[in-house]
């Protein structure tokens, strides 16, 4: 056994290290559609912090990991394969620019890659089979939070947020998030902006997929950074469609 697991561990190293190198900071940036397809208010519904704990561990156990390569962080040095080439990011944590591995996205095929330098980050999804990238949107300095994508595949969600009640300082709101629709189209060229949220009210803490068409949220009014007492969380649901 441990002479065949020695043998996939090679194999996997030389299929990863053979693949011709590429720069990310060359190719061209998709930028997705700005336009949201499903406009109007949505209801925020009350739920209890036990059933948020509940459908977090459902979306957790049922999530789908994909079957590409796992990234490989070597001299300080980000290596990610993508079907046919083969990236090299600083990852060295350096204030100009450093990169990291969010997660591949089996469902647009692509791998959610963020890089932080000079106070912002930003976070871009590659292609895994044609090495495009699109920048995905965040109003803020600390870049995209989190994602998820629904049980039946059909939306890709996004989500941001500042930390504090003083946001206005800085930004004209307090969160956001985003949801595509993820089309018939392979990749990440499929991927159509479906519906747009922005809060003054709160902080995003984490959100999961409840459907197909129900999110829920973890959200805090508090100040995050600063307050000596833990934040107080309050729970939503809500619609999409």
């Amino acid at each position: 056994m441990k002479k065949y697991t020695v043998l996939l561990v090679f194999f996997t190293f030389y299929s990863v290290f053979a693949q011709t190198r590429r720069d990310f900071d060359t190719l061209p940036v998709v930028w997705p559609d700005t336009t949201a397809v499903k406009t109007g208010p949505l209801k925020f519904v009350p739920i209890t912090g036990k059933q948020f704990n509940d459908i977090r561990a459902f979306a957790i156990a049922n999530k789908n990991a994909g079957g590409v390569p796992a990234p490989v962080l070597k001299d300080s040095k980000l290596i990610v394969a993508t079907k046919n080439a083969l990236f090299e990011l600083p990852a060295g944590g350096g204030y100009e620019s450093s990169y990291s591995y969010i997660q591949y996205v089996p469902e647009i095929r692509s791998h959610l890659i963020s890089r932080c330098g000079e106070g912002a980050c930003s976070a871009y999804l590659l292609d895994h089979e044609t090495n495009g990238i699109m920048y995905v949107p965040s109003s803020y300095d600390s870049g995209v939070m989190g994602f998820s994508v629904s049980p039946s595949g059909k939306y890709f969600l996004v989500y941001s947020s500042y930390d504090g009640p003083d946001y206005a300082d800085y930004y004209t709101t307090r969160s956001e998030f985003m949801i595509y629709s993820i089309g018939q189209t392979k990749g990440m060229k499929g991927l159509r902006l479906y519906r747009e949220f922005e809060s003054t009210e709160w902080s995003i803490d984490e959100m999961v997929w409840l459907d197909n068409s129900t999110l829920a949220l973890k959200v805090y009014a508090g100040n995050a950074a600063v307050d000596m007492e833990p934040v107080q969380y309050k729970y939503y649901e809500t619609v999409i469609k």
